[in-house]
């Protein structure tokens, strides 16, 4: 005779403490990767141009870098700052950390994911609870979506603000006051990110045809809002006295991209084939006749199916994708899949398959990550590389990094006088002033000098890492440190 199974596993349980027990799984989840932040991935180009701004604003008081070309100008014009903006708050109160810049999309993601799954749970998009958890765990989880949350980049800012406007556009003709909310979140989109616009073009598209003149309104005050926060962004670079920064911006959002990284994040992307494979098995549901399949949730399958297979496409014609943009691909994906297993007319077989793909289709993701934040635990790789950095400046120092040795951001950032990061600064008066230089590779004396000028002498080199152990470990980093005599 089998033992009774427990009342807090038993799908009654479960289905009855459903919203809390999301609750819980965020919470862990946001808790777990605040704690090992600083594990992994090591700091990249990017995270350091797009948090270096946040931190001198929180630390100086001028939204400035010292990471980007454009030093001479009186704020920092790299992209659009909402990003910076509030993360230069977080800083100012939690401290200028790994654990703090990432934190902060973290948090963003984990709301996020509760918004998308009470959409579809409201309005009955996915029905059922397993499958509602089967959704929130791939998102959690899966390939390409890590790189939104475990980075110092700003899309997960702009990932929150598409779905608090999808949340509340879809309520809104229940509930007109929600009109403010999707008002102010198109409002800020401008200032989030420049890179969703083709996502809300095609989500504008897809929603005239589900709903034709009912969607409207919805789109009116999201296109009003779009264009108050475009409007506001100009108005405040003119008071600064560099508009053309901000069409250079938005020009900088272009640029076709069909090679490698579009080949990655499309066809190598496993969570990304597994959500269009699901998603494919919606045809039985087309052909089917069972009435629980009602037209609604069809037509937003399909929707939801044609966002996911356009989408890269759009953006790698009339702007670029990445692997930190294949979220907006990954989501609509993933939650038509989720949607399409669950009904009837979906053979058995198909279903569990399809389940099952999806389950293992995560495994490159936040599983992988965790064999690697393992690995950096265990050689204590954070803490030697900040103690190997740390030793090699005093507080009076300026710094360069070269961008392949931004593992050292932040252990240096707070530490030294002055740091320049990623490129060397065009003026001759900041070359000068620079007193120890982090470069990838040893007995490069004399192109330190070419490039800053003056004497220069080695005065230690480390690798960090093995290549033989990328699999539970961050790829090796090779630092020298050269000192101006």
């Amino acid at each position: 005779m089998t033992p009774p199974r427990p009342s807090f596993l038993s799908p009654a349980f479960i289905q009855r403490h459903e919203q809390a027990i999301v609750i819980f799984v965020l919470v862990l989840f946001f808790g777990f990767n605040l704690v090992t932040a600083p594990f992994s991935p090591d700091p990249w180009l990017d995270e350091v141009s797009y948090s270096e701004p946040a931190a001198n604003l929180a630390a100086h008081g001028t939204l400035s870098s010292d990471a980007w070309e454009d030093r001479g100008h009186p704020i920092w014009t790299g992209n659009v700052p909402l990003h910076q903006l509030l993360l230069a708050g977080f800083i100012k109160a939690f401290g200028f950390s790994a654990c703090t810049v990432r934190g902060v999309n973290m948090l963003y993601y984990s709301i996020t994911v509760f918004l998308i799954y009470q959409i579809v749970r409201r309005h009955e998009l996915i029905r059922k609870t397993r499958f509602r958890l089967l959704l929130v765990a791939v998102l959690l989880a899966g390939t390409g979506l890590v790189a939104l949350y475990r980075n110092g980049r700003y899309d997960a800012i702009g990932a929150l603000l598409v779905v608090f406007w999808a949340w509340c556009s879809l309520q809104s003709r229940k509930r007109p006051v929600l009109h403010i909310g999707s008002f102010l979140s198109a409002m800020l989109m401008p200032v989030a990110s420049l890179n969703i616009a083709p996502l809300l073009v095609l989500c504008a598209l897809l929603a005239l045809c589900l709903w034709r003149w009912k969607a409207l309104s919805g789109l009116v005050v999201a296109g009003s809002g779009g264009l108050v926060g475009m409007g506001l962004m100009q108005v405040a670079y003119s008071h600064f006295g560099i508009p053309h920064i901000f069409h250079a911006v938005m020009g900088s959002a272009g640029g076709r991209d069909l090679t490698s990284d579009f080949i990655q994040s499309v066809f190598k992307n496993p969570s990304y084939i597994a959500g269009i494979a699901g998603g494919c098995l919606l045809v039985f549901s087309l052909k089917g006749t069972d009435s629980s399949e009602d037209l609604y949730r069809k037509r937003i399958a399909t929707a939801l199916l044609a966002l996911a297979v356009i989408l890269p496409w759009f953006m790698a014609l009339v702007a670029k994708y990445h692997i930190y943009y294949t979220w907006m691909a990954i989501i609509p994906a993933s939650i038509c899949a989720c949607m399409v297993i669950e009904f009837q007319s979906v053979p058995g077989c198909l279903r569990k398959s399809a389940i099952v793909l999806i389950l293992l289709a995560a495994l490159p993701g936040l599983p992988r990550r965790c064999g690697r934040i393992a690995g950096s635990w265990v050689q204590h790789r954070p803490s030697a590389i900040a103690g190997f950095a740390l030793k090699e400046v005093s507080r009076s120092d300026v710094v360069y990094v070269d961008v392949q040795c931004a593992s050292v951001y932040y252990a240096l950032h707070s530490w030294v006088a002055r740091s320049f990061w990623l490129a060397p600064p065009p003026r001759t008066d900041d070359k000068a002033l620079i007193t120890v230089a982090f470069m990838p590779e040893p007995g490069r004396e004399k192109e330190v000098h070419d490039l800053f000028g003056g004497e220069w002498r080695q005065t230690d080199f480390q690798e960090f890492g093995h290549e033989k152990l990328q699999l539970l470990s961050e790829p090796p980093v090779r630092i020298a440190v050269y000192r101006r005599n």
